[in-house]
């Protein structure tokens, strides 16, 4: 019996709101069960406590563990490595539809980026008493942060080159019109939209007063420098 599988993939850089993102598709029943499958630090995880122990190979067990009744199948590929590794196992074939996920405010996510990375935290859904102790402002790792991002978008740009791609980003489509974005999200992969359940997800936006405060003073000092064209 031969089965009418429909793959798709969010591609993204962290700190861009995937994990919000995928909460919320997860919450449809209609767009399979996207995370890092191809992460390398999380694949053992996966392997050990997720997918059942069979002789399955493990782009089967993402397909038939994480599709929904539809099979529809999604995975979120946050990093430049998560793409070489589904390309190695093979996976890349099977993708017919790409989620770009993008934040608008590069200089936002690269201090959350700069405060993730140092800190270890990646997991927002704490309470802010929970929040990591505060590091030091630092204009110089904040310039590095958003480096990678313009150079990691630049590359998914050509990457992404003659595929099938929906482009949303964080700021406007996910917080402020996410109901509308995950509408036409299955429009795009041609999934019904009719009586859709209420959109759900755990995580809490990282953008407190530091964040904030932390923008304000980068922008000061680098007034006049080309940091990134759009």
């Amino acid at each position: 019996m031969s089965y009418n599988f429909k793959h798709y993939a969010i591609i993204t850089g962290s700190r861009s709101g995937s994990t919000h993102l995928c909460d919320l598709i997860n919450s449809t029943n209609r767009l399979g069960r996207p995370d890092e499958y191809f992460n390398s630090d999380m694949r053992p995880y996966y392997e050990a406590h997720v997918f059942p122990q069979t002789k399955q190979s493990y782009i089967d067990k993402i397909t038939w563990f994480t599709k929904k009744d539809n099979f529809v199948v999604g995975v979120k590929l946050n990093h430049i490595n998560h793409i070489y590794s589904a390309y190695e196992e093979g996976y890349l074939d099977k993708v017919g539809y790409w989620i770009w996920l993008r934040r608008s405010d590069k200089i936002l996510q690269a201090i959350s980026r700069y405060r993730a990375w140092t800190t270890g935290a990646w997991d927002w859904t704490l309470n802010k008493s929970e929040f990591p102790a505060t590091l030091e402002y630092s204009s110089d790792k904040i310039k590095n942060a958003l480096a990678s991002i313009i150079e990691e978008e630049k590359w998914m740009e050509l990457f992404l080159r003659d595929k099938k791609v929906m482009e949303i980003y964080y700021e406007s489509d996910i917080v402020n019109t996410a109901d509308q974005t995950i509408h036409a999200m299955l429009e795009f992969m041609d999934v019904p939209t009719n009586d859709l359940p209420p959109l759900v997800s755990a995580q809490k936006v990282m953008r407190d007063e530091i964040n904030l405060a932390w923008k304000e003073r980068f922008e000061n000092e680098t007034k006049g420098m080309i940091l990134w064209r759009n």
